[in-house]
């Protein structure tokens, strides 16, 4: 193996290194977690790419393939935390849903008592 080669594999493997190490220290932060979250919302993983017309087909598969590279490297090199932020985001989902709940009752509460 020549030099430049042997070069290009230690740089190769200390960034792989790295991106595992930023990918932990993001995800260790319920900031990082949401952040990462909103991301694999948008690139509609779970989603259908398929539209009926080719280049927006395109342009959503490509959106999912990004989001499923991330869930992939997530679920390698931080296991178990996907499904840490998606308990995360559906109780802060359920308490989005609680409180508008609640202000729809209030308001239309206040609107009764208006209209008297």
């Amino acid at each position: 193996m020549s030099q430049l080669d042997e070069f290009n594999r230690k740089l190769a493997a200390e960034q792989e290194a790295r991106d595992r190490e930023d990918l932990r220290k993001v995800i260790g932060t319920a900031e990082g977690r949401r952040f990462i979250w909103s991301i694999l919302s948008s690139s509609q993983v779970y989603g259908r790419a398929f539209t009926g017309d080719p280049l927006t087909t395109a342009h959503n598969e490509g959106r999912r393939w990004v989001g499923i590279e991330l869930l992939e490297r997530i679920e390698t090199d931080v296991p178990g935390s996907y499904l840490a932020m998606l308990r995360e985001a559906l109780d802060e989902q359920t308490a989005i849903e609680s409180s508008r709940k609640l202000l729809a009752e209030q308001d239309a509460k206040a609107d009764e008592q208006g209209g008297r």
